[in-house]
């Protein structure tokens, strides 16, 4: 079954839960979108990407659209960290669609998080001169990459 999320709520009331959510890379991101009555359909948007939430799927539909819920699960990557936003379109509102949006964090998963927070790796590239070293630092916290080069004595 496919879910469309648009907004639209006859009292204008329209929240999802958790609010800036902060999730580790490759765990599942649950979010939901609420509404006061039944939701008639939902769309889920990922950093202005729309997606179509199915059973099975990367992005799986959660709660139940009778209740006035519409949420969304899916294991994250770094592309999803950013604004998620859902869409809802609510029984007996006729073209008109209810917003809320959110910020999702993804972290890194960090094997030792009480010893390590970034994690250096030094590449030796020998030269005629002098020894240059090349170094990726990987930030635990934030998933970036940092790539200095220096000289080494």
């Amino acid at each position: 079954m496919f879910y469309i999320i648009t907004s639209g709520s006859a009292n204008g009331v329209i929240r999802i839960e958790p609010e800036n959510p902060v999730v580790r890379l490759g765990d599942p991101a649950q979010l939901m979108c609420k509404v006061r009555g039944p939701i008639k359909s939902c769309l889920w948007e990922i950093n202005g990407e729309l997606y179509t939430l199915q059973e099975g799927a990367k992005y799986q539909p959660l709660g139940n659209l009778q209740d006035g819920e519409c949420g969304i699960q899916a294991y994250v990557t770094e592309q999803e960290n950013g604004q998620w936003t859902c869409r809802v379109f609510v029984e007996g509102v006729v073209d008109r669609a209810e917003r809320a949006s959110t910020n999702v964090t993804i972290l890194c998963k960090n094997p030792f998080p009480s010893i390590v927070k970034s994690l250096s790796i030094n590449f030796f590239v020998p030269t005629k001169e002098k020894r240059n070293v090349l170094t990726e630092q990987k930030s635990l916290a934030s998933c970036e990459l940092l790539m200095e080069a220096r000289d080494s004595d």
